[in-house]
């Protein structure tokens, strides 16, 4: 049976990436303003995604997204071997590096790269997980001449990695909305301590 943590994220959301037109509530994804139709997204947060838990966010919540700003997620510690993100950029693709950390010690570090949530095809090998008709503007208008999607990325590590915290980038057009780490062999600490 796999093991998966859902990472609780509420306390480090920082952005809201969902506008709704009943209630004018404006979102601002992006530093323009524009944002996701919260409508469109599924009102519940703890879903399966590729058979993975996650905890996702509130869409009505005032916060439901992490704008990336070199956060530092504490988790518990123990060996992980891959990690699942629900998230997307905005005004262009990136890739930066995420970095893992036992104690104060940096143990691993891996790329992390998110696709466009305008573009159609993922840059990156992502998948689909939502995918909304349209972007509402500063001013509540939907526009619906291009899609938004929230990406499903997955970082497999090339060995399990033991640690305690992960310490995002600084990019702030990227976006995180989820994250569940996947649990690996915890015998192979106790045997080396």
């Amino acid at each position: 049976m796999e093991k998966y943590y859902p990472l609780p994220l509420s306390t480090y959301y920082n952005n809201n990436g969902f506008s709704y037109e009943l209630e004018q509530r404006i979102g601002n994804f992006t530093t323009f303003g524009s944002a996701y139709p919260g409508d469109e997204i599924p009102d519940q947060t703890d879903v399966i995604i590729e058979d993975i838990p996650f905890l996702f966010p509130d869409a009505q919540a005032t916060f439901n997204n992490i704008e990336l700003e070199n956060q530092q997620l504490d988790i518990p510690a123990d060996h992980y071997t891959a990690m699942f993100i629900l998230g997307a950029a905005d005004n262009g693709s990136y890739e930066e590096q995420m970095e893992y950390y036992f104690d104060d010690t940096l143990v691993d570090q891996t790329p992390l790269a998110l696709t466009n949530w305008t573009d159609h095809m993922p840059k990156y090998q992502e998948k689909v997980v939502y995918r909304c008709s349209g972007i509402y503007t500063q001013k509540g208008a939907l526009l619906t001449s291009k899609q938004t999607t929230i990406w499903l990325q997955t970082l497999w590590f090339e060995h399990p990695i033991y640690m305690n915290t992960i310490v995002l980038p600084d990019n702030p057009c990227m976006h995180i909305f989820s994250m569940t780490l996947k649990k690996g062999n915890t015998n192979e600490h106790a045997a080396t301590t």
